[in-house]
């Protein structure tokens, strides 16, 4: 009877240990799938002239995604202010294609852009190789420095970018730093030694 309460123990022990190995990424976009059909979660910034943006049924999941149109000569943008911790490295990933049909696309009247605290970290224009009859992934790192403002803004002449499934993720947020796992071992073992000697105690006093 004592066995198997110790052995029940130790397995509830490993399996919250390697549940927390196990742990997913948080995404820290709020709506990076525009499933709400809107852009909740997004402060949008109109083009002065012609502004074209919207949420729209060309996804790469779901049902939503959100569409960068013909503006002339400005950019629509969507943008949030992240809370991050300073100095990690955080991967933003997005996928994003231009609808079928943008034969005429040069690097002149189409342009897609991200910016991270007002930096331009990638330029995507009319003439890149983005795929036109499906969505192409795009990722990479970036630096947070405790609250940080990610944006992406866009145009498209001939037709539409379209923008879908956004996310930014810590490096490091599905994998333990050793002190945190060890703490946290060192914890629940405590935890399992402590309810070992008083279901003992109990088992005593019970004969």
């Amino acid at each position: 009877m004592r066995k198997s309460l110790i052995l029940a123990i130790c397995v509830v022990v490993l399996l919250a240990a390697s549940s927390a190995l196990r742990a997913d990424p948080i995404n820290l976009v709020t709506n990076g799938g525009f499933e709400t059909g809107d852009f909740t979660g997004w402060t949008v910034g109109y083009a002065a002239t012609n502004s074209d943006i919207d949420v729209y049924g060309i996804p790469h999941s779901g049902t939503y995604a959100a569409e960068f149109g013909q503006p002339t000569g400005d950019y629509d943008s969507i943008s949030q202010t992240l809370t991050t911790q300073a100095a990690s490295t955080y991967t933003l990933g997005f996928w994003l294609y231009n609808s079928p049909g943008d034969s005429a696309l040069t690097a002149s009247n189409a342009d897609f852009q991200v910016l991270w605290d007002g930096e331009s970290k990638t330029d995507i224009n009319g003439g890149d190789s983005i795929d036109q009859n499906g969505y192409t992934y795009i990722s990479f790192d970036l630096t947070g420095t405790g609250s940080d403002t990610l944006l992406f803004e866009g145009y498209d002449t001939p037709s539409y970018y379209n923008l879908d499934d956004v996310s930014l993720t810590a490096d490091t947020a599905d994998t333990p730093e050793p002190s945190s796992l060890l703490l946290l071992v060192t914890g629940l073992l405590g935890f399992a030694g402590l309810l070992r000697k008083r279901l003992a105690a109990f088992l005593l006093f019970a004969r």
